[in-house]
């Protein structure tokens, strides 16, 4: 285990300074606690503690086994973060951290890591309050598909040739260099299984097998969020206006992509257990509801990524927010929306799709809250420059309280900071409450040039991807 700590210039405050634990992203896959992608220097602006830790990726951080004698039941990696927040509960006052004021943040699968963390017994009291970015437990990509053997194909790809059995192949896949592993496991998805997006990754999250002292996932995710103990803190939960973007260079590609899609009915969700027509009528809706008339091809690129951003970011984020509006009703859930398109600093979308392409894609909002080796220093008086200051104080507001609400800035040559929200001022026409069950629509702070409190957009689109499921398998 790997910890980076980055502490006050006052190494010892008056009084114990809140901390906050960063936890990366990248699929399960790659990743890395680095300054070149993850420095500190815009929240090192504020009165906090930041750590940032690292954990096991890949095979070497979720291969499974269900022999219980071999002792891999998987989750290798989230038990890393496990351990981490162990060490950070005991040790974070020798910085001058607050053990008693812990915030756990992450984004994409640190989102997604974040929640886990919420649901396990293993962290009950180890932390106090919680903030997912692009990615939940119910992300379709948070969990393995349980149908295909992966660790037999890991052995095969690295020259097994024996026998399914978990002795074996577990006593071949010892043999092997880490790297050799870490080389094939993208080779071990078929281009037609990538492709119907029967799965993301291969090694990932899973529902361990059989349980032990430290298991992390005995059951689906949807069951532990009816009744974790993360259900009593507070959470903030959101996502980037035009997430599906990442899918760009994919289709970019192999723009065959869209000419395959059909009546896009291998798109509909397997947790929604549809049958085969239940599947096409789906999809029949998902092509009427992103493509209309229109014929999908190279023309029709960004409303294909469009679409993946419901499928694989926004809709388990709502489902999300829908399990803790009924099983977390006490414990308050803000919702935001991170939708700030500048030309030169939201890197993300500039690395996956070039500059001719506009819109907030998935991790854009990092280049906002951590400094990067592409980064640029920025003057003060620039929107980026503002959107820092919003988004950081917003992170640190909650970890201080557990309310984001700050005073906001509005996007005006002078600068002026308006009122706080709730009096009626352009910028903020309402205050930014948590969710509740009786919302028709949920309501999310949309962060762009301005920031507002609105309806979240994605409502209407969400309510398709909704409606295929029972109750009991949407929440």
């Amino acid at each position: 285990m790997e910890l980076t700590f980055v502490c006050l210039p006052q190494l010892h405050p008056n009084k114990p300074v809140p901390v906050l634990v960063w936890i990366y992203g990248g699929g399960f896959q790659m990743g890395e606690a680095s300054r070149d992608l993850y420095s500190p220097d815009y929240i090192m602006m504020e009165h906090v503690v930041l750590v940032v830790i690292s954990y096991r990726l890949g095979a070497l951080g979720f291969l499974s086994l269900d022999d219980k004698e071999l002792d891999v039941p998987g989750n290798a990696g989230l038990k890393d973060q496990v351990m981490a927040l162990r060490w950070v509960k005991q040790n974070c006052q020798f910085f001058g951290g607050d053990p008693e004021n812990i915030t756990v943040f992450g984004e994409s699968a640190g989102g997604a890591s974040a929640h886990y963390m919420m649901l396990t017994e293993q962290t009950r009291n180890l932390f106090h309050k919680t903030v997912l970015m692009s990615g939940a437990a119910l992300a379709p990509w948070a969990q393995t598909p349980m149908h295909i053997n992966w660790t037999y194909r890991l052995a095969q790809a690295t020259g097994y040739s024996g026998e399914l059995n978990d002795r074996q192949v577990f006593a071949h896949l010892k043999k092997c260099k880490a790297s050799s592993l870490l080389r094939v496991t993208d080779d071990i998805i078929t281009m037609e299984e990538r492709h119907q997006r029967l799965t993301m990754f291969c090694f990932g999250p899973t529902i361990e097998p059989y349980e032990t002292d430290h298991c992390v996932i005995p059951k689906s995710p949807l069951e532990m969020m009816r009744n974790c103990w993360g259900n009593s803190i507070p959470m903030v939960i959101g996502g980037n206006s035009f997430e599906g973007l990442l899918m760009f260079p994919e289709i970019n590609k192999w723009p065959e992509l869209l000419c395959q899609l059909g009546d896009c009915e291998y798109l509909a969700p397997r947790d929604a257990q549809l049958d085969k027509e239940q599947q096409r009528a789906f999809g029949k809706q998902l092509r009427e509801t992103y493509f209309g008339d229109r014929k999908p091809s190279r023309e029709t690129m960004l409303e294909y990524s469009d679409l993946f951003s419901y499928k694989y970011f926004w809709h388990g984020i709502q489902r999300t927010l829908l399990s803790r509006a009924h099983y977390a009703p006490e414990a308050p859930t803000y919702l935001y929306r991170f939708d700030f398109d500048s030309k030169h600093f939201n890197i993300m979308r500039i690395i996956t799709c070039g500059r001719k392409v506009r819109g907030t894609c998935h991790a854009d909002d990092l280049s906002y809250l951590f400094y990067n080796a592409a980064a640029k220093k920025l003057k003060r008086r620039t929107a980026e420059f503002k959107t820092i200051k919003r988004l950081v104080s917003m992170v640190v507001q909650f970890a201080i309280s557990g309310d984001p609400n700050i005073p906001l800035v509005t996007h005006d040559e002078k600068q002026q900071p308006c009122l706080p929200q709730g009096t009626g001022t352009p910028a903020a026409t309402s205050t930014w409450l948590p969710i509740s069950r009786k919302d028709a629509v949920f309501k999310c702070l949309n962060i762009s040039h301005d920031v507002q409190v609105i309806d979240l957009p994605e409502a209407e689109k969400l309510r398709l991807w909704d409606s295929i499921y029972d109750r009991r398998l949407l929440y």
